[in-house]
Protein backbone atom coordinates (compact mmCIF):
# COMPACT_ATOMS: atom_id res chain seq x y z
CA UNK A 1 0.00 0.00 0.00
CA UNK A 2 1.29 3.49 -0.84
CA UNK A 3 0.95 5.81 2.13
CA UNK A 4 2.81 8.84 0.83
CA UNK A 5 3.98 11.12 3.60
CA UNK A 6 1.67 9.65 6.26
CA UNK A 7 3.77 8.16 9.05
CA UNK A 8 3.05 5.49 11.66
CA UNK A 9 0.62 3.40 9.65
CA UNK A 10 0.16 0.06 11.37
CA UNK A 11 -1.53 -2.96 9.80
CA UNK A 12 -3.93 -4.97 11.96
CA UNK A 13 -2.60 -8.17 10.36
CA UNK A 14 0.77 -7.58 12.00
CA UNK A 15 -0.73 -7.74 15.49
CA UNK A 16 -2.43 -11.13 15.37
CA UNK A 17 -0.44 -13.89 17.04
CA UNK A 18 -0.62 -17.59 16.28
CA UNK A 19 -2.49 -18.48 19.45
CA UNK A 20 -5.21 -15.88 18.87
CA UNK A 21 -8.57 -17.37 17.87
CA UNK A 22 -9.80 -14.00 16.58
CA UNK A 23 -8.65 -10.37 16.30
CA UNK A 24 -9.73 -9.15 19.73
CA UNK A 25 -6.24 -9.03 21.16
CA UNK A 26 -4.78 -7.81 17.87
CA UNK A 27 -6.87 -4.65 18.12
CA UNK A 28 -5.83 -4.16 21.75
CA UNK A 29 -2.14 -4.54 20.87
CA UNK A 30 -2.40 -2.24 17.87
CA UNK A 31 -4.08 0.60 19.78
CA UNK A 32 -1.55 0.23 22.61
CA UNK A 33 1.27 0.55 20.06
CA UNK A 34 -0.29 3.70 18.56
CA UNK A 35 -0.82 5.19 22.01
CA UNK A 36 2.85 4.60 22.81
CA UNK A 37 3.72 6.55 19.65
CA UNK A 38 1.34 9.34 20.73
CA UNK A 39 -0.79 8.77 17.66
CA UNK A 40 -0.98 6.99 14.33
CA UNK A 41 -3.10 5.14 11.82
CA UNK A 42 -4.44 1.60 12.15
CA UNK A 43 -5.11 0.11 8.72
CA UNK A 44 -7.69 -2.67 8.26
CA UNK A 45 -7.20 -4.34 4.86
CA UNK A 46 -10.08 -5.98 2.99
CA UNK A 47 -11.26 -9.05 4.89
CA UNK A 48 -13.30 -10.10 7.92
CA UNK A 49 -11.90 -9.63 11.44
CA UNK A 50 -13.89 -11.32 14.21
CA UNK A 51 -13.85 -9.88 17.72
CA UNK A 52 -15.31 -10.60 21.15
CA UNK A 53 -15.46 -7.18 22.87
CA UNK A 54 -15.72 -8.13 26.53
CA UNK A 55 -14.65 -5.54 27.63
CA UNK A 56 -14.76 -2.95 24.83
CA UNK A 57 -11.85 -2.56 22.41
CA UNK A 58 -9.94 0.52 23.60
CA UNK A 59 -9.19 3.77 21.80
CA UNK A 60 -6.55 6.45 22.32
CA UNK A 61 -5.99 10.04 21.28
CA UNK A 62 -4.71 10.97 17.83
CA UNK A 63 -5.97 7.68 16.43
CA UNK A 64 -7.27 6.94 12.95
CA UNK A 65 -8.76 3.55 12.08
CA UNK A 66 -9.24 3.19 8.35
CA UNK A 67 -10.15 0.39 5.96
CA UNK A 68 -10.52 -0.24 2.25
CA UNK A 69 -14.28 0.35 2.28
CA UNK A 70 -17.28 -1.88 2.94
CA UNK A 71 -15.16 -4.99 2.34
CA UNK A 72 -13.06 -4.29 5.47
CA UNK A 73 -15.31 -5.88 8.10
CA UNK A 74 -15.04 -5.97 11.88
CA UNK A 75 -17.51 -8.66 12.92
CA UNK A 76 -18.88 -9.87 16.24
CA UNK A 77 -17.77 -13.50 16.51
CA UNK A 78 -20.34 -16.28 16.76
CA UNK A 79 -21.26 -16.99 20.37
CA UNK A 80 -19.81 -13.77 21.79
CA UNK A 81 -22.76 -13.38 24.13
CA UNK A 82 -23.89 -10.14 25.77
CA UNK A 83 -21.62 -7.12 25.36
CA UNK A 84 -21.83 -3.39 25.94
CA UNK A 85 -19.51 -1.77 23.40
CA UNK A 86 -17.37 -2.86 20.46
CA UNK A 87 -15.03 0.15 20.23
CA UNK A 88 -14.71 2.84 22.88
CA UNK A 89 -15.54 3.60 26.48
CA UNK A 90 -17.95 1.94 28.87
CA UNK A 91 -17.56 4.66 31.52
CA UNK A 92 -16.93 8.42 31.63
CA UNK A 93 -14.12 7.80 34.14
CA UNK A 94 -11.95 6.23 31.44
CA UNK A 95 -9.04 8.26 30.04
CA UNK A 96 -10.02 11.06 27.70
CA UNK A 97 -9.56 10.55 23.97
CA UNK A 98 -9.22 13.36 21.44
CA UNK A 99 -8.86 13.56 17.67
CA UNK A 100 -10.21 10.11 16.84
CA UNK A 101 -11.19 9.22 13.27
CA UNK A 102 -13.03 6.18 11.88
CA UNK A 103 -13.24 5.81 8.14
CA UNK A 104 -14.16 3.31 5.43
CA UNK A 105 -14.82 0.01 7.19
CA UNK A 106 -17.88 -2.04 8.19
CA UNK A 107 -19.22 -3.09 11.57
CA UNK A 108 -21.15 -6.39 11.40
CA UNK A 109 -22.96 -7.10 14.67
CA UNK A 110 -23.88 -10.60 13.47
CA UNK A 111 -27.28 -11.20 15.13
CA UNK A 112 -27.52 -14.60 13.44
CA UNK A 113 -24.30 -15.98 14.88
CA UNK A 114 -24.70 -14.15 18.18
CA UNK A 115 -28.47 -14.27 18.86
CA UNK A 116 -28.37 -12.27 22.09
CA UNK A 117 -30.73 -9.29 22.04
CA UNK A 118 -29.51 -5.91 23.19
CA UNK A 119 -30.77 -4.93 26.63
CA UNK A 120 -30.20 -2.48 29.45
CA UNK A 121 -26.62 -3.06 30.60
CA UNK A 122 -25.72 -4.93 27.41
CA UNK A 123 -26.67 -2.30 24.87
CA UNK A 124 -24.46 -3.45 21.98
CA UNK A 125 -23.10 -0.04 21.03
CA UNK A 126 -20.84 -0.28 18.00
CA UNK A 127 -18.99 2.88 19.12
CA UNK A 128 -19.37 4.52 22.52
CA UNK A 129 -17.49 7.64 23.62
CA UNK A 130 -18.06 9.15 27.07
CA UNK A 131 -14.94 11.29 27.63
CA UNK A 132 -13.93 12.77 24.29
CA UNK A 133 -13.52 15.61 21.83
CA UNK A 134 -12.97 15.81 18.07
CA UNK A 135 -14.48 12.51 17.01
CA UNK A 136 -15.22 11.86 13.35
CA UNK A 137 -17.00 9.04 11.49
CA UNK A 138 -16.82 9.05 7.70
CA UNK A 139 -17.96 6.53 5.10
CA UNK A 140 -18.58 3.86 7.72
CA UNK A 141 -21.07 1.03 7.18
CA UNK A 142 -23.07 -0.65 9.92
CA UNK A 143 -24.44 -3.82 8.38
CA UNK A 144 -26.27 -4.91 10.35
CA UNK A 145 -26.60 -2.73 13.43
CA UNK A 146 -28.48 -4.27 16.36
CA UNK A 147 -27.91 -2.28 19.52
CA UNK A 148 -29.26 0.75 21.33
CA UNK A 149 -26.96 2.99 19.30
CA UNK A 150 -24.54 2.31 16.48
CA UNK A 151 -22.74 5.57 17.34
CA UNK A 152 -23.05 7.03 20.82
CA UNK A 153 -21.11 10.11 21.97
CA UNK A 154 -22.58 10.90 25.37
CA UNK A 155 -21.17 13.66 27.57
CA UNK A 156 -23.82 13.26 30.26
CA UNK A 157 -22.55 13.22 33.83
CA UNK A 158 -25.95 12.55 35.35
CA UNK A 159 -26.89 15.99 36.65
CA UNK A 160 -24.97 17.92 33.97
CA UNK A 161 -23.33 17.72 30.54
CA UNK A 162 -19.54 17.92 30.34
CA UNK A 163 -19.00 20.91 28.05
CA UNK A 164 -15.40 19.92 27.33
CA UNK A 165 -16.82 17.00 25.32
CA UNK A 166 -17.67 18.42 21.90
CA UNK A 167 -17.08 18.36 18.15
CA UNK A 168 -18.51 15.17 16.64
CA UNK A 169 -19.04 14.62 12.91
CA UNK A 170 -20.92 11.72 11.33
CA UNK A 171 -20.95 11.89 7.54
CA UNK A 172 -21.59 9.64 4.56
CA UNK A 173 -22.23 6.56 6.71
CA UNK A 174 -24.81 3.81 6.11
CA UNK A 175 -26.89 2.04 8.73
CA UNK A 176 -28.86 -1.18 8.13
CA UNK A 177 -31.02 -2.11 11.10
CA UNK A 178 -31.53 -5.80 11.86
CA UNK A 179 -32.55 -7.17 15.26
CA UNK A 180 -34.38 -10.47 14.73
CA UNK A 181 -33.88 -11.64 18.32
CA UNK A 182 -35.30 -8.61 20.11
CA UNK A 183 -34.27 -5.01 20.57
CA UNK A 184 -33.42 -2.43 23.19
CA UNK A 185 -36.57 -0.29 23.08
CA UNK A 186 -34.92 3.15 23.27
CA UNK A 187 -32.64 3.00 20.24
CA UNK A 188 -31.20 5.52 17.80
CA UNK A 189 -28.64 4.80 15.10
CA UNK A 190 -26.77 8.00 16.03
CA UNK A 191 -27.00 9.43 19.56
CA UNK A 192 -25.06 12.63 20.32
CA UNK A 193 -25.29 14.31 23.72
CA UNK A 194 -22.77 17.13 23.34
CA UNK A 195 -22.53 20.54 21.70
CA UNK A 196 -20.93 21.08 18.32
CA UNK A 197 -22.13 18.12 16.24
CA UNK A 198 -22.77 17.64 12.53
CA UNK A 199 -24.68 14.68 11.08
CA UNK A 200 -24.79 14.90 7.31
CA UNK A 201 -25.37 12.86 4.16
CA UNK A 202 -25.95 9.55 5.91
CA UNK A 203 -28.40 6.78 4.95
CA UNK A 204 -30.57 4.72 7.29
CA UNK A 205 -32.51 1.57 6.34
CA UNK A 206 -34.96 -0.62 8.26
CA UNK A 207 -37.05 -3.13 6.34
CA UNK A 208 -40.02 -5.39 7.09
CA UNK A 209 -40.64 -5.91 10.79
CA UNK A 210 -37.64 -3.73 11.59
CA UNK A 211 -39.78 -0.65 10.92
CA UNK A 212 -41.46 -1.36 14.26
CA UNK A 213 -38.19 -1.91 16.14
CA UNK A 214 -35.99 0.83 14.64
CA UNK A 215 -37.03 3.79 16.77
CA UNK A 216 -34.82 6.63 15.54
CA UNK A 217 -32.16 7.63 13.05
CA UNK A 218 -30.61 10.62 14.83
CA UNK A 219 -30.92 11.96 18.36
CA UNK A 220 -29.06 15.12 19.30
CA UNK A 221 -28.95 16.70 22.77
CA UNK A 222 -27.17 19.77 24.01
CA UNK A 223 -27.93 21.92 21.00
CA UNK A 224 -25.47 23.57 18.63
CA UNK A 225 -25.86 20.96 15.94
CA UNK A 226 -26.54 20.59 12.23
CA UNK A 227 -28.50 17.68 10.74
CA UNK A 228 -28.50 17.90 6.95
CA UNK A 229 -28.79 15.87 3.78
CA UNK A 230 -29.67 12.56 5.45
CA UNK A 231 -31.94 9.88 3.97
CA UNK A 232 -33.95 7.28 5.87
CA UNK A 233 -36.29 4.49 4.88
CA UNK A 234 -38.28 2.63 7.51
CA UNK A 235 -36.94 4.11 10.75
CA UNK A 236 -39.83 5.29 12.96
CA UNK A 237 -38.35 8.75 13.59
CA UNK A 238 -35.96 10.86 11.55
CA UNK A 239 -34.63 13.30 14.17
CA UNK A 240 -35.11 13.89 17.89
CA UNK A 241 -33.60 17.29 18.74
CA UNK A 242 -33.42 18.04 22.46
CA UNK A 243 -32.27 21.04 24.48
CA UNK A 244 -29.98 21.19 27.46
CA UNK A 245 -30.09 24.22 29.74
CA UNK A 246 -26.75 23.98 31.57
CA UNK A 247 -23.42 22.18 31.46
CA UNK A 248 -20.17 22.21 33.42
CA UNK A 249 -16.53 21.72 32.49
CA UNK A 250 -16.05 19.56 35.59
CA UNK A 251 -18.03 18.22 38.52
CA UNK A 252 -17.12 21.30 40.59
CA UNK A 253 -17.08 23.76 37.70
CA UNK A 254 -19.32 26.77 37.32
CA UNK A 255 -22.53 26.24 35.33
CA UNK A 256 -22.17 27.04 31.63
CA UNK A 257 -25.27 28.07 29.69
CA UNK A 258 -26.13 25.87 26.70
CA UNK A 259 -28.75 28.29 25.38
CA UNK A 260 -29.63 29.26 22.78
CA UNK A 261 -29.76 25.74 21.39
CA UNK A 262 -28.85 26.73 17.80
CA UNK A 263 -30.03 23.66 15.88
CA UNK A 264 -30.42 23.43 12.11
CA UNK A 265 -32.30 20.52 10.50
CA UNK A 266 -32.32 20.95 6.75
CA UNK A 267 -32.45 19.12 3.45
CA UNK A 268 -33.23 15.67 4.87
CA UNK A 269 -35.52 13.04 3.36
CA UNK A 270 -37.28 10.79 5.87
CA UNK A 271 -39.52 8.13 4.31
CA UNK A 272 -41.84 5.53 5.89
CA UNK A 273 -41.64 7.26 9.28
CA UNK A 274 -44.20 7.49 12.07
CA UNK A 275 -42.78 10.76 13.40
CA UNK A 276 -40.53 12.77 11.13
CA UNK A 277 -38.87 15.40 13.34
CA UNK A 278 -39.43 15.83 17.08
CA UNK A 279 -38.38 18.74 19.30
CA UNK A 280 -37.81 18.05 22.96
CA UNK A 281 -37.49 20.63 25.77
CA UNK A 282 -35.42 18.94 28.47
CA UNK A 283 -35.87 20.21 32.01
CA UNK A 284 -33.10 19.80 34.65
CA UNK A 285 -35.63 18.13 36.94
CA UNK A 286 -36.87 15.57 34.43
CA UNK A 287 -34.90 12.67 35.88
CA UNK A 288 -35.21 13.57 39.56
CA UNK A 289 -35.78 10.52 41.78
CA UNK A 290 -38.35 10.35 43.21
CA UNK A 291 -40.26 12.24 40.54
CA UNK A 292 -41.50 15.71 41.43
CA UNK A 293 -45.10 16.18 42.47
CA UNK A 294 -47.38 18.53 40.55
CA UNK A 295 -46.97 21.16 43.29
CA UNK A 296 -43.18 20.87 43.13
CA UNK A 297 -43.28 21.32 39.37
CA UNK A 298 -45.43 24.43 39.77
CA UNK A 299 -42.76 25.90 42.04
CA UNK A 300 -40.21 25.73 39.20
CA UNK A 301 -40.89 29.05 37.51
CA UNK A 302 -37.50 29.48 35.81
CA UNK A 303 -37.93 29.52 32.04
CA UNK A 304 -36.42 26.45 30.34
CA UNK A 305 -36.34 26.62 26.55
CA UNK A 306 -35.38 25.07 23.26
CA UNK A 307 -34.26 28.16 21.37
CA UNK A 308 -33.12 29.10 17.86
CA UNK A 309 -34.11 26.15 15.69
CA UNK A 310 -34.42 26.10 11.90
CA UNK A 311 -36.29 23.23 10.21
CA UNK A 312 -36.27 23.73 6.46
CA UNK A 313 -36.40 21.98 3.11
CA UNK A 314 -37.09 18.52 4.53
CA UNK A 315 -39.20 15.87 2.80
CA UNK A 316 -41.16 13.75 5.28
CA UNK A 317 -43.36 10.81 4.27
CA UNK A 318 -45.41 9.41 7.14
CA UNK A 319 -46.48 5.81 6.46
CA UNK A 320 -49.58 4.39 8.17
CA UNK A 321 -49.63 1.05 6.35
CA UNK A 322 -48.98 -1.00 9.52
CA UNK A 323 -51.76 0.71 11.51
CA UNK A 324 -53.99 -2.35 11.88
CA UNK A 325 -51.15 -4.44 13.37
CA UNK A 326 -49.09 -1.76 15.14
CA UNK A 327 -51.19 1.38 15.69
CA UNK A 328 -49.20 4.49 16.55
CA UNK A 329 -49.47 8.27 16.71
CA UNK A 330 -48.31 9.89 13.48
CA UNK A 331 -46.71 13.32 13.08
CA UNK A 332 -44.65 15.19 10.53
CA UNK A 333 -43.03 17.70 12.92
CA UNK A 334 -43.98 17.58 16.60
CA UNK A 335 -43.02 17.73 20.26
CA UNK A 336 -41.66 14.91 22.41
CA UNK A 337 -40.95 14.63 26.11
CA UNK A 338 -42.86 16.15 29.01
CA UNK A 339 -44.58 19.46 29.75
CA UNK A 340 -44.26 20.17 33.49
CA UNK A 341 -42.46 23.31 34.61
CA UNK A 342 -42.06 26.56 32.67
CA UNK A 343 -40.96 25.13 29.30
CA UNK A 344 -40.80 27.16 26.10
CA UNK A 345 -40.12 26.82 22.42
CA UNK A 346 -38.51 30.10 21.34
CA UNK A 347 -37.49 31.38 17.92
CA UNK A 348 -38.44 28.38 15.80
CA UNK A 349 -38.55 28.66 12.00
CA UNK A 350 -40.29 25.86 10.06
CA UNK A 351 -40.35 26.53 6.35
CA UNK A 352 -40.42 24.98 2.87
CA UNK A 353 -40.88 21.43 4.15
CA UNK A 354 -42.98 18.82 2.33
CA UNK A 355 -45.01 16.60 4.68
CA UNK A 356 -47.28 13.91 3.27
CA UNK A 357 -49.16 10.99 4.84
CA UNK A 358 -49.36 7.81 2.75
CA UNK A 359 -50.48 4.20 3.07
CA UNK A 360 -53.35 1.78 3.33
CA UNK A 361 -53.94 -0.60 6.22
CA UNK A 362 -56.58 -3.29 6.02
CA UNK A 363 -59.98 -2.19 4.76
CA UNK A 364 -60.43 0.73 7.15
CA UNK A 365 -57.42 2.97 6.49
CA UNK A 366 -56.51 4.78 3.29
CA UNK A 367 -55.19 8.24 4.08
CA UNK A 368 -54.91 9.29 0.45
CA UNK A 369 -58.65 8.71 0.05
CA UNK A 370 -59.49 10.27 3.40
CA UNK A 371 -60.61 7.00 5.00
CA UNK A 372 -59.74 6.33 8.65
CA UNK A 373 -61.79 4.95 11.57
CA UNK A 374 -63.18 7.31 14.20
CA UNK A 375 -60.75 5.94 16.81
CA UNK A 376 -57.68 6.54 14.63
CA UNK A 377 -54.64 7.65 16.60
CA UNK A 378 -53.39 11.24 16.82
CA UNK A 379 -52.19 12.32 13.40
CA UNK A 380 -51.01 15.84 12.56
CA UNK A 381 -48.75 17.56 10.04
CA UNK A 382 -46.99 20.17 12.20
CA UNK A 383 -48.19 20.02 15.80
CA UNK A 384 -46.94 21.38 19.11
CA UNK A 385 -49.61 19.76 21.23
CA UNK A 386 -48.13 19.59 24.71
CA UNK A 387 -49.17 22.49 26.95
CA UNK A 388 -45.75 24.14 26.90
CA UNK A 389 -45.32 27.76 25.86
CA UNK A 390 -44.56 29.05 22.36
CA UNK A 391 -42.82 32.29 21.45
CA UNK A 392 -41.73 33.61 18.04
CA UNK A 393 -42.75 30.66 15.90
CA UNK A 394 -42.82 30.99 12.09
CA UNK A 395 -44.48 28.28 9.99
CA UNK A 396 -44.32 29.26 6.36
CA UNK A 397 -44.31 27.93 2.80
CA UNK A 398 -44.80 24.29 3.75
CA UNK A 399 -46.67 21.68 1.69
CA UNK A 400 -48.80 19.46 3.96
CA UNK A 401 -51.02 16.70 2.57
CA UNK A 402 -53.38 13.87 3.57
CA UNK A 403 -53.41 14.61 7.31
CA UNK A 404 -56.37 13.02 9.17
CA UNK A 405 -56.45 15.77 11.82
CA UNK A 406 -55.02 19.29 11.63
CA UNK A 407 -52.35 20.19 9.14
CA UNK A 408 -50.99 22.78 11.61
CA UNK A 409 -51.87 22.74 15.33
CA UNK A 410 -50.20 24.99 17.90
CA UNK A 411 -50.87 25.39 21.63
CA UNK A 412 -52.90 23.51 24.19
CA UNK A 413 -55.63 24.30 26.68
CA UNK A 414 -54.85 21.29 28.86
CA UNK A 415 -53.13 17.92 28.87
CA UNK A 416 -55.41 15.15 30.03
CA UNK A 417 -56.79 16.23 33.38
CA UNK A 418 -54.41 19.16 33.94
CA UNK A 419 -55.52 22.78 33.72
CA UNK A 420 -52.30 24.06 32.17
CA UNK A 421 -52.71 26.42 29.22
CA UNK A 422 -50.05 27.31 26.65
CA UNK A 423 -48.92 30.90 26.31
CA UNK A 424 -48.76 31.47 22.54
CA UNK A 425 -46.92 34.64 21.55
CA UNK A 426 -45.61 35.98 18.27
CA UNK A 427 -46.94 33.32 15.87
CA UNK A 428 -46.80 33.50 12.07
CA UNK A 429 -48.61 30.85 9.98
CA UNK A 430 -48.29 32.16 6.45
CA UNK A 431 -48.26 30.96 2.85
CA UNK A 432 -48.65 27.24 3.48
CA UNK A 433 -50.49 24.88 1.13
CA UNK A 434 -52.56 22.29 2.99
CA UNK A 435 -54.34 19.58 1.01
CA UNK A 436 -56.93 17.04 2.22
CA UNK A 437 -56.52 17.66 5.93
CA UNK A 438 -58.93 17.51 8.88
CA UNK A 439 -61.13 14.71 7.55
CA UNK A 440 -61.08 12.58 10.71
CA UNK A 441 -64.29 13.03 12.69
CA UNK A 442 -64.02 12.30 16.43
CA UNK A 443 -67.22 13.67 18.02
CA UNK A 444 -67.76 15.79 20.01
CA UNK A 445 -64.47 17.49 19.00
CA UNK A 446 -64.04 19.32 15.71
CA UNK A 447 -61.14 19.37 13.29
CA UNK A 448 -59.62 22.09 11.15
CA UNK A 449 -56.83 22.66 8.66
CA UNK A 450 -55.19 25.16 11.05
CA UNK A 451 -55.78 25.18 14.81
CA UNK A 452 -54.43 27.76 17.27
CA UNK A 453 -55.05 27.39 21.01
CA UNK A 454 -53.93 28.91 24.28
CA UNK A 455 -53.40 32.42 25.62
CA UNK A 456 -52.64 34.09 22.29
CA UNK A 457 -50.75 37.38 22.10
CA UNK A 458 -49.90 38.38 18.55
CA UNK A 459 -50.54 35.98 15.66
CA UNK A 460 -50.90 36.20 11.90
CA UNK A 461 -52.56 33.54 9.77
CA UNK A 462 -52.27 34.81 6.23
CA UNK A 463 -52.02 33.67 2.65
CA UNK A 464 -52.64 29.98 3.32
CA UNK A 465 -54.26 27.79 0.66
CA UNK A 466 -56.46 25.00 2.05
CA UNK A 467 -57.55 22.41 -0.50
CA UNK A 468 -60.27 19.81 0.07
CA UNK A 469 -60.07 17.73 -3.10
CA UNK A 470 -62.49 14.98 -2.10
CA UNK A 471 -65.61 14.52 -4.22
CA UNK A 472 -67.62 15.32 -1.12
CA UNK A 473 -65.75 17.73 1.13
CA UNK A 474 -64.68 16.22 4.43
CA UNK A 475 -63.06 18.95 6.49
CA UNK A 476 -65.11 20.59 9.22
CA UNK A 477 -63.29 23.91 9.51
CA UNK A 478 -60.54 25.88 7.86
CA UNK A 479 -59.10 27.89 10.78
CA UNK A 480 -60.07 27.42 14.40
CA UNK A 481 -59.35 29.61 17.42
CA UNK A 482 -60.49 28.00 20.65
CA UNK A 483 -61.77 29.70 23.83
CA UNK A 484 -59.03 31.44 25.78
CA UNK A 485 -57.85 35.03 26.15
CA UNK A 486 -56.35 36.48 22.98
CA UNK A 487 -55.10 39.76 21.53
CA UNK A 488 -53.86 41.08 18.17
CA UNK A 489 -54.72 38.18 15.90
CA UNK A 490 -54.74 38.77 12.15
CA UNK A 491 -56.49 36.35 9.78
CA UNK A 492 -56.26 37.54 6.18
CA UNK A 493 -56.16 36.41 2.57
CA UNK A 494 -56.59 32.68 3.24
CA UNK A 495 -58.28 30.59 0.55
CA UNK A 496 -60.37 27.41 0.82
CA UNK A 497 -60.93 25.39 -2.36
CA UNK A 498 -63.31 22.44 -2.78
CA UNK A 499 -65.19 20.64 -5.54
CA UNK A 500 -68.48 21.88 -4.11
CA UNK A 501 -70.40 24.76 -5.63
CA UNK A 502 -70.64 26.32 -2.18
CA UNK A 503 -68.27 25.14 0.52
CA UNK A 504 -69.39 24.49 4.07
CA UNK A 505 -65.82 24.72 5.38
CA UNK A 506 -65.69 27.89 7.47
CA UNK A 507 -63.54 29.41 10.16
CA UNK A 508 -64.44 28.70 13.78
CA UNK A 509 -63.68 31.74 15.91
CA UNK A 510 -64.81 31.09 19.45
CA UNK A 511 -66.83 33.63 21.38
CA UNK A 512 -64.68 36.23 23.07
CA UNK A 513 -62.33 36.75 20.16
CA UNK A 514 -64.54 39.14 18.21
CA UNK A 515 -62.67 42.23 19.36
CA UNK A 516 -59.19 40.77 18.89
CA UNK A 517 -59.34 39.11 15.47
CA UNK A 518 -58.70 41.30 12.45
CA UNK A 519 -59.82 39.60 9.27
Amino acid sequence: MTIGLVLDWLNILDFKEDEDVDYTQAFRRAVAAIEARQGGVLYIPSGTYEVRPNPALPLCSNLTIIGDGAQSIVKIADGTGAYKVIFGQESSTEARVESVYFERFTIDQNPTGNPVPSSNGASQFAFSLKNFSKVHFRKMEFNPTTGANAICCNASRGSYVDTTCHDVTVEQCRFYRKSPNGVYVDNSAVYLNCPGSIVSNNKFFAEGNETIKARGCIETHGGKSVVSGNYSEGYATGVNAASREWGRDSANGEPVSLTPSNITITGNTFTKVKKGIQLWVNHPEDNTVPALTEAEWEAHTEEISLDNVVISDNTITVDVSDYTTSPANYYGISLAGDYQGNRWLHNISIGTNNIIFTGKSGTTVDVEEGIVPADFKSSYGIAFLLPIHLGNISIHNNLISNIPLSGIYLGRLSNGGTSKVSNVQGIKINDNILTNCAYLKQPPSTTSFIDLRGNILGATIQGNLMNDKFDVEKASYAIRLTPSPGKDIYIRNNVVTTKQQVTQIKNLISAGYEGTVRA
